[in-house]
């Protein structure tokens, strides 16, 4: 089956090749896969280059495949090996006891020690089982095998750094960007990343470097470490500038981008200075902390920022750090004039969710004067989404749009209907203002307090029947249409408090001053009465008779709707 596979170019081959344990088997299969020209072949080195190594017998795989790229100078490929030979080294911290015979006295010391997690096999006198195919945890080769095969991938570039520095530095980044976080977990197996210490740190003299590892020095810590490379001419050239800023884009380590944003500042100063706007916003556009802490102090530290266009500064913008935000934005204000934006730019500001956008948007439409010009921009505030700014956002456009000379309805109503709860009471607070005045185009507006009605928020229906005891009527407004918001208050079972006990108030008056419909009424009052809230029931059962003693012709159609009431008379009172 295997054989099928390869000869069909079929892309189980790698998935069925790891579960094969026969060294002769493995040998053969891989004379032929290693000399394969085809596309294929290639993508299936890349794909066993990322597995594990967790089967025995695939040693023989693994040497001849690097064999012959190292035959055939295949860089790319020695790169890779040379990070995979790093990781197969993972030492551990332990306790050791020692005991002087001299002073019979005990003592323990904490090292740094090679687990025996060698392939079952692999060691004289282990066996294995012969149906089991992988051994989690363990790993190919014995710990001599593995620290030589670290030196030898690492021999390969230093001798091609006196050959080809150029192609030196691109083999490196090669191998440096394969570097994960979880290759450099903790200091031990830093220590253990040979190729990646003898590339970028080869001079410091924090590190010591023997035959198998590197020490920290006594009195230095991994902390201190800077960039101190190997060769450190090959990384001055401009190539070496290209390399090094494809590779701060593209690592998959955070201690490799610290070392390439600290290469870049220490050896090419003049290249950072000389950056354009796109590729500062690259460093924004891979949501990773060091980078856009990084362009940030790029930012600060240029001096031709006024010559920026709009175009330049906004795509910077679209970063989800709100700290970067706020640093980008407190650029924009002290390089941009408000008037080089255009009204429909800062709305576009004022309508993000972020708190540094929509500030900033809100400061550069205080200084605008001309909101007047395009009323029909501001009508978009309504859906404000920063709650920090929304509601203000709301005051600025209500009082433009609010003027009578822009007052239209279908433009104002989307203020009381916003979703977000701030712009909804900025839009109560214009209606609101001051005294009730027929210069007011709200206030005396009757389709808005029709509308007002119809709104599908509980806090709006509340804020209308409290606007109701603060005058006699609404505009427009008959006492029927009253009906359903009084109704919707008090069946509001969730909610108690004076707004129901001000909607009782409100039928009791109602229900005197307008007796034609009573009929109406009465099943509001019904809802009130025989509430199982006993606060409830008490002032609604009040309110209803207060009613029927204002209007006593009110008695026979309360007692039809409460057949459970009976009016007695105490004294001269009914």
């Amino acid at each position: 089956m295997l054989d099928e596979y390869f000869a069909e170019s079929d892309d189980r081959f790698v998935g069925l090749l790891l579960t094969i344990q026969e060294p002769l088997k493995l040998a053969a299969v891989t004379e032929r896969w290693k000399v394969d020209p085809r596309p294929w072949a290639r993508k299936m080195l890349w794909a066993y280059l990322d597995a594990p190594w967790q089967t025995r017998g695939h040693n023989v795989v693994v040497k001849r495949l690097y064999k012959q790229a190292e035959r055939t100078q295949d860089l790319e490929i020695v790169a890779a090996f040379a990070h995979r030979f790093d990781c197969l080294v993972r030492r551990e911290l332990r306790l050791r006891w020692h005991w002087d015979s001299a002073t019979s006295e005990s003592s323990t010391s904490t090292e740094l020690v090679l687990p025996r997690n060698g392939l079952p096999g692999q060691r004289p006198g282990t066996k294995a089982p012969r149906w089991q195919v992988a051994y989690p945890g363990s790993v190919l080769f014995s710990a001599r095998t593995r620290y030589y095969l670290r030196r030898r991938a690492m021999r390969v570039l230093r001798h091609l750094a006196f050959r080809d520095p150029e192609r030196y530095v691109t083999t490196s980044v090669q191998m440096l960007r394969r570097y994960r976080d979880d290759d450099l977990a903790n200091g031990a197996n830093i220590l253990d990343s040979w190729s990646l210490l003898q590339t970028c740190y080869r001079t410091h003299p924090a590190l010591e470097f023997g035959r198998d590892h590197v020490q920290v020095v006594e009195g230095h810590t991994l902390q201190e470490l800077t960039p101190a490379p190997r060769h450190l001419d090959a990384w001055r050239t401009e190539h070496a500038v290209e390399q090094l800023w494809q590779l701060l884009t593209t690592a998959r380590s955070r201690l490799v981008t610290t070392w390439s944003i600290a290469m870049l500042q220490q050896e090419h100063a003049g290249f950072l200075a000389k950056l354009s706007a796109e590729q500062v916003r690259a460093l924004f556009t891979c949501e990773n902390e060091e980078l856009e802490t990084f362009g940030v102090a790029l930012l600060r530290e240029r001096q031709d920022l006024g010559s920026w266009t709009l175009d330049d500064w906004l795509p910077l913008l679209h970063v989800d750090s709100l700290t970067v935000q706020q640093a980008i934005c407190d650029l924009m204000q002290q390089h941009i004039a408000p008037e080089r934006f255009q009204l429909s730019q800062v709305r576009q500001l004022a309508l993000a969710m972020a708190s540094p956008i929509a500030s900033l948007g809100l400061t550069l439409l205080r200084a605008r004067s001309d909101l007047h010009t395009e009323p029909q921009t501001l009508v978009d505030l309504s859906r404000a989404r920063c709650l920090a700014v929304a509601e203000e956002l709301a005051s600025i456009a209500l009082s433009v749009l609010g003027q009578r000379e822009h007052y239209q309805l279908d433009q104002v109503i989307r203020f009381f209907d916003a979703p977000v709860s701030p712009v909804r009471t900025a839009a109560w607070t214009w209606l609101q203002q001051g005294p009730i005045d027929a210069d007011h185009p709200g206030q005396t507006d009757p389709a808005l307090w029709s509308r007002l009605l119809e709104s599908p928020h509980e806090s709006e229906r509340l804020r209308l029947v409290r606007a109701l005891t603060e005058r006699c009527d609404l505009p427009g407004v008959d006492v029927t249409n009253l009906v359903p918001l009084w109704s919707a208050v008090l069946l509001g079972i969730h909610r108690g408090g004076r707004h129901k006990l001000q909607a009782l108030h409100q039928l009791s008056r109602a229900a005197s001053a307008n007796p034609e419909h009573v009929e109406q009424l009465l099943p509001v009052f019904a809802v009130a009465v025989r509430s199982v809230r006993a606060p409830e029931a008490r002032v609604g059962l009040a309110a209803l008779v207060a009613a029927v003693e204002r209007l006593p012709s009110l008695r026979e159609p309360v007692l039809r709707t409460f057949p459970e009431l009976r009016f007695v008379s105490n004294g001269a009172t009914s």
